[in-house]
């Protein structure tokens, strides 16, 4: 397997998802690992800040949104997830009012067990 091959099995594995917060712990070196991002100076992430969100998430990269919104691409091996991303809850309407997804199963389970 080749390198950037590894990175993109790699970045699968690490569970970060768009929408999870996350830190940067280090700075990268250009290509590290098989990702394509190039170098980052440390001064350059502390006049920007060290944490952020995932808004992408490409196959050799990560893009997050720093507080000041401002943009980077990181490999993930550089992250580490601080608060993961809870989506909202599917909506139903049924005749003309909104229920969560949770509820109406919840409802159907005690309708069949009744």
């Amino acid at each position: 397997m080749e390198l950037q091959e590894a990175y993109k099995v790699m970045q699968a594995a690490s569970g970060i998802e768009v929408g999870d917060e996350v830190k940067v712990l280090r700075t990268n070196k250009t290509n590290e690992l098989g990702s394509c991002v190039l170098f980052h100076t440390k001064s350059e992430l502390d006049e920007l800040g060290w944490s952020g969100v995932v808004t992408d998430i490409y196959s050799n990269s990560v893009k997050i949104k720093l507080p000041d919104n401002h943009s980077f691409i990181m490999p993930f091996f550089v992250l580490e997830v601080t608060k993961k991303h809870e989506p909202e809850p599917t909506m139903i309407t049924v005749k003309g009012k909104e229920y969560s997804e949770d509820t109406l199963a919840a409802a159907m389970k005690q309708y069949v067990e009744g």
